[in-house]
């Protein structure tokens, strides 16, 4: 449901296997956008191709992980814990093609607390974060299941000066709340307009 909120093209696969014994069900990969899968390049039985396969490297996995929900108890814990993990490999991001040099930048104090109160907001949460992380506007947030409240004592206890809250009606409105944590006063922007907004407060 996440991915297809954000728009990214996935595909499910029976026969996905993963190297290590102690994933239950659910298992994934991750690979670089435009490059097929092997099986499928050798479909093609293309010579060029094979060519340009050893030269320029192909069906590169950025990463992948799954679902240990028996993991815990098997190390020691008194009661199984449902949970998800993954890794990313560097070394092959860098290989993977349309990667731009990117400079090093110091992570700055969070300007705003990001508050998403209800399923529907968390399932459309990524599209804020992400027209923020293309903005460089450093956020904060929590992706527990506390109360409104709770969420923005914890920006109050952060000192972070603004608080987007993101809730069901926002959604279908295709907007946010944005909070002044000084003065109590709000405005409702929408998503496309956010960005920019954030951006001229001080």
């Amino acid at each position: 449901e996440y991915l297809e909120t954000l728009g990214l093209e996935y595909r499910m696969k029976s026969t996905l296997v993963r190297g290590l014994d102690y994933y239950s069900r659910t298992v994934f990969e991750i690979s670089a956008e435009g490059q097929a899968d092997d099986d499928e390049k050798k479909e093609e039985g293309d010579e060029k191709k094979d060519l340009q396969k050893e030269s320029i490297p192909q069906n590169i996995e950025l990463g992948g992980g799954g679902r240990f929900d028996y993991l815990a108890r098997a190390i020691g814990a008194k009661r199984d814990i449902p949970s998800v993990g993954g890794a990313l490999g560097v070394d092959r991001i860098l290989l993977s093609k349309g990667i731009s040099e990117l400079t090093p930048r110091i992570l700055k104090q969070p300007k705003v607390f990001f508050i998403q109160i209800g399923f529907e907001a968390k399932l459309h949460s990524l599209l804020v974060t992400e027209i923020l992380r293309k903005a460089r506007i450093p956020i904060a947030q929590s992706l527990s299941k506390d109360s409104l409240s709770v969420q923005l004592g914890t920006a109050e206890r952060l000192k972070i000066p603004y608080a987007i809250i993101l809730g069901q009606k926002e959604v279908i409105d295709r907007a946010v709340i944005v909070r002044n944590m000084d003065t109590r006063s709000q405005e409702v922007i929408p998503f496309d307009k956010l960005a920019e907004y954030i951006k001229k407060l001080k």
